[in-house]
């Protein structure tokens, strides 16, 4: 069950991401309120994507390692979109 829903995480976040892409493919300085917003989306997808990889621990190391990257990817990205924010705010 929780597949399917980060993966319905995973399939909106990307259209989004892929929709503010290409506005700011159109205009980079009259959208660039659109980069904060796609680092956030970044970083929420990899927050669930370790949210799940970390649930579905059983001992195994690789599940989890792949979850803990995801975890410092996500902070990675936030980080990113807070930087971005102040410098377009």
């Amino acid at each position: 069950m929780i597949n399917m829903i980060v993966d319905m995480i995973h399939i909106v976040i990307c259209l989004v991401i892929i929709a503010l892409a290409v506005i700011l493919f159109i205009g980079p300085t009259k959208y660039v309120y659109c980069y904060p917003i796609i680092f956030f989306l970044a970083g929420v997808m990899n927050f669930s994507s370790a949210y799940a990889h970390m649930n579905r621990y059983t001992g195994g190391r690789g599940r989890y390692q792949n979850g803990v990257g995801n975890l410092i990817l996500g902070i990675i990205f936030f980080v990113l979109a807070i930087v971005s924010a102040l410098t377009v705010f």
